[in-house]
């Protein structure tokens, strides 16, 4: 991972803990975090930004609302992108925030493809997705991943392993749609990452967080996601995995024994 990634997740982390949040970080960068004990397995993705993810539990009142965006633009100095759409910020070319919120009943109103947290000025991409995002969040001390100096109390969050996986199959299945095959080949990676690195705990965890949400819209389009685009190494989604990404010391047989392990583990978690 980018020095300057990390860096800047340094700063984050300090600045949200001083208002008693633990920013909760997706996209690449959570992976990377979730699985970084794990990292000499398989290479883990680099990212150039960050995925910051609002939480109900995080934005409940309207002082916490106006302390997040305050933390954002004036501690952290972040200003908006050019494209930024109110939720896409920066404070040099290396220093990218993205900030994600999903659908929050009397909290948020939504607009095109984001949402509007209602009484203040702050936005996030919008991320219907992550409706159950807070379930069974780990917490992640920074001082055993950063080089720079942290202290012992500064910390993230990072969604479980099931909720990256649906994060990145519903990011994957849009993609796909569109054609964008670069961003599908990274989110496919992301997904065989996720199935490979994940250990028994999260399958159990996952397993339950399916069962419990079988009947949501969420879990209904994931299963259809991975049925339809992982359900063997052919498939279009483990077709779309940049396989010279896995290792450079594995041919090209090794490489598809990967992917079929994966997919296979990936099938467990949604069969019925």
């Amino acid at each position: 991972m980018k020095d300057e990634v990390l860096s800047q997740l340094h700063d984050l982390a300090k600045a949200f803990n001083k208002i008693d949040i633990k920013p909760v970080i997706c996209g690449g960068l959570g992976i990377y975090l979730k699985f970084y004990s794990s990292k000499n397995e398989i290479e883990l993705r680099a990212t150039n930004d960050i995925d910051l993810m609002l939480t109900e539990t995080q934005v409940k009142s309207q002082a916490d609302r106006n302390a997040v965006l305050k933390t954002i633009k004036d501690d952290l100095h972040y200003v908006l992108r050019a494209q930024g759409q109110c939720f896409m910020f920066e404070k040099s070319p290396y220093d990218k925030l993205d900030i994600l919120a999903p659908p929050i009943q009397g909290l948020t109103r939504e607009n095109d493809n984001r949402v509007k947290l209602v009484k203040s000025k702050l936005h996030g991409r919008l991320t219907p997705e992550a409706q159950f995002i807070e379930e069974d969040l780990e917490t992640v001390p920074l001082h055993n991943i950063l080089s720079v100096n942290c202290n012992n109390n500064c910390e993230i969050q990072v969604p479980s392993a099931v909720n990256l996986l649906i994060l990145k199959l519903f990011a994957f299945d849009d993609r796909y749609a569109k054609k964008d095959t670069e961003r599908a080949q990274t989110h496919a990676y992301d997904i065989f990452v996720i199935a490979e690195l994940s250990n028994r705990a999260d399958y159990l965890q996952a397993k339950e967080f399916i069962l419990r949400h079988a009947e949501s819209d969420i879990i209904r389009r994931a299963k259809s996601v991975v049925l339809d685009k992982f359900d063997g190494i052919q498939s279009s989604g483990w077709l779309s995995v940049p396989r010279m990404s896995l290792a450079a010391n594995l041919d090209v047989s090794q490489r598809n024994q990967k992917i079929e392990h994966a997919a296979k583990r990936l099938l467990r978690w949604f069969e019925d």
